[in-house]
């Protein structure tokens, strides 16, 4: 046994899969100091601080991880700061010791495909483009702005490290930017104007307009349907990686104004089990796009687990979910058993 007094890592194997290694962040410091089992995958490391760069205490990853492509940091909460804090120091690890080259956030594609390529033009930027990309639970954190920082401070470098998204929510840079982007791809398209019009409409205004009819479903997803068509035949006709996340982001984008049309017409879906199939389909999107590169994942722990059924809730831990419940003035109990009944997350 070892008496750990300083931060641990655990490293959950049962949840090691092909090409894909999930990791938890359980952390214990001071007076929680606790009795540890040896275990092979668990690792005791020095300090969870983003500008610590001495990395001998994590080499143990090293042959953990030496065959792994694609490597998921999770988070058991969004406002998590002391795990945001440790992840930059595993990223950078990750990124001058192993080689991994793209950090990829349960974020839009699309802004963060545009983000990324303005960092590393010559534009001039007042704010960080990320600020526009990034969903704020990150990007407004001071923890994980440590990472924006390094990400920037290494773009013109000989080993970036690059910014992806794989979900289908969209911020800024789809909303002001994508729609003159897709635009351009359709100067040979044989979409009338009211086709594009109808789509246009949705994508700048949102759903609301056909749940009030202005414009009908059936013609509406017809349409997007022919685009996405299109799209696939303009990427074989020209493979760059430019159109081939425009014709994903518009795919997804046409996926998310079903899943939303859905929530609010009433329809059950099991947890966000949709929203988790297409982040699956994204990120293994990003691992084709980009072969021979290395990705990270940030995201919650929930959707990036495999067999996320087989966790068994404590007493414990549906107290502490039943007072959250009654401090954010939810209407009743908060079952968490019942919540995630049906669950299939993306990482599996």
């Amino acid at each position: 046994m070892t008496f750990a007094c300083k931060w641990t890592l655990i490293l959950l194997k049962k949840f090691f899969v092909q090409h894909t290694a999930l990791l938890a962040l359980f952390l214990t410091h001071g007076v929680l100091c606790q009795t540890i089992p040896d275990d092979p995958y668990l690792i005791k490391i020095e300090s969870i601080e983003s500008g610590v760069d001495d990395f001998q205490d994590l080499q143990p990853l090293k042959s953990l991880w030496k065959d792994k492509r694609i490597i998921l940091l999770g988070e058991q909460s969004h406002g998590d700061g002391a795990t945001f804090e440790a992840r930059v120091r595993l990223i950078k690890f990750l990124h001058q010791e192993m080689g991994f080259d793209i950090v990829a956030f349960e974020s839009g594609m699309y802004d963060n495909y545009h983000a990324y390529k303005t960092l590393i033009s010559e534009e001039k930027q007042t704010t960080s483009p990320f600020k526009k990309s990034i969903l704020p639970i990150w990007s407004e954190t001071k923890e994980n702005n440590k990472l924006i920082e390094y990400v920037e401070s290494m773009a013109k470098s000989e080993t970036p490290l690059q910014i992806a998204g794989f979900d289908f929510i969209r911020n800024d840079f789809f909303k002001y930017r994508f729609w003159e982007d897709l635009k351009v791809l359709f100067h040979e398209s044989p979409f009338s104007n009211s086709d594009i019009l109808q789509i246009e409409q949705v994508m700048l205004t949102g759903t609301d307009l056909i749940l009030d009819g202005h414009i009908d479903s059936v013609s509406f997803f017809s349409t997007a349907d022919k685009i996405q068509n299109f799209l696939r035949s303009q990427e074989r006709t020209s493979p760059t990686e430019r159109s081939k996340i425009i014709s994903q982001s518009f795919k997804t984008w046409v996926f998310g104004v079903r899943y939303e049309l859905g929530e609010r017409t009433g329809k059950h879906y099991y947890v966000q089990n949709p929203r988790d199939s297409l982040m699956a389909e994204n990120l293994i999107f990003l691992s084709e796009l980009y072969p021979e590169k290395k990705i990270i994942g940030i995201g919650a722990s929930m959707h990036f687990s495999n067999q996320v059924l087989n966790f068994k809730n404590t007493d414990l831990t549906k107290e502490y979910i039943a007072r959250m419940s009654q401090k954010t003035d939810e209407e009743g109990f908060f079952d968490l058993d019942k919540a995630m009944e049906g669950a299939v997350p993306m990482g599996q």
